[in-house]
């Protein structure tokens, strides 16, 4: 295992305190799926082929970085829902070739690591590709998570999460979603989802600052419940809406276009309590398109082509 004494900030932004950045690092474990069977984890030539042992070394060890070799990742895994499992102090990241010896001369573009969830629980497809409930001082950075049931990455935190520079893909089925996050403080920053058939990012409380994410054709971009919600430099693209939303938020920077929904089809607030916050700073609508079906009698059915807000 090597040793560092590093911690590399991504974005310094805030709301209530939040900072979005990487968790220093006390050490180091490898994982390779091409390595020689029986590593133990402490260089690229004793690697583990399997993440989760690398993550309960680096637990034991009292916290750290997981670094891992590009290649799909989809072996069984016995942790809840099919899943692999998140531990405190433990971060994760993708997009090395095997040789690196520091973490920024990593490539996650070119050098592709997939968490696939194809048929991690048991043979059959994990319900939550990656999970992990009541997390500190956590980074998920450099993947590719794709094809789970329900969830592609289901975090509840009671500190610092940092989710960054992913792919969030081909989560299937309704009304899961691609992250789904809950807690004190998290960011997830330069994001992509992409065809997920529920909402790309769930969100039930807490502190959320989301930056730099794209978000294409998913069964929704965005549902917020009870959170203080900052959003920066987000792009929305032919979602089944945008932003469903039970309270308020900061958007900033923001493009809606082609969106469509039967209640707003870029934005809607459900059950919006006059007062709540909800600021739109230098926010491009263009194209969104809300849509009533035949016999539906909510009489907000198919209003708000750009912003509908239902108060309560």
């Amino acid at each position: 295992m090597k040793t560092l004494q590093y911690a590399t900030i991504l974005v310094v932004l805030g709301i209530g305190g939040i900072l979005c950045a990487f968790p220093a690092c006390a050490g180091v474990w490898y994982v390779d799926k091409a390595a020689p069977p029986g590593g133990d984890g402490t260089a690229w030539s004793t690697a583990f082929t399997e993440i989760q042992p690398a993550i309960g070394a680096a637990y034991n060890d009292g916290g750290g970085e997981v670094w891992i070799r590009a290649g799909v990742y989809d072996e069984n895994r016995t942790g809840l829902y099919g899943s692999l499992t998140l531990r405190n102090g433990v971060s994760l990241y993708g997009g090395f070739d095997g040789m690196e010896d520091r973490r920024e001369e990593r490539d996650w573009v070119k050098q592709e690591t997939v968490i696939d969830g194809s048929t991690a629980w048991g043979g059959a497809q994990a319900d939550r590709v990656v999970y992990g409930t009541r997390i500190n001082n956590v980074a998920i950075d450099g993947f590719v998570v794709r094809n789970g049931l329900s969830s592609g990455i289901t975090l509840s935190s009671e500190g610092q999460a940092t989710i960054a520079n992913c792919l969030i893909t081909k989560i299937g089925a309704w009304p899961g979603s691609g992250i789904s996050i809950s807690g004190e403080d998290a960011c997830i920053h330069n994001v992509r989802f992409i065809e997920n058939a529920g909402a790309a990012l769930h969100i039930s409380q807490g502190t959320i600052l989301v930056a730099n994410c794209f978000f294409f054709q998913n069964g929704a971009g965005v549902e917020a419940g009870s959170s203080d919600l900052l959003m920066m430099d987000c792009e929305f693209i032919e979602n089944a809406s945008a932003l469903y939303l039970f309270s308020g938020g900061r958007f900033e920077r923001c493009t809606f276009h082609r969106n469509t929904g039967r209640y707003g089809g870029a934005v809607s607030y459900v059950r919006y309590t006059v007062g709540d916050p909800r600021i739109f700073i230098n926010c491009v609508f263009a194209e969104n398109y809300s849509f009533h079906t035949e016999g539906n009698p909510n009489p907000s059915s198919g209003r708000g082509g750009a912003v509908l807000y239902t108060a309560s």
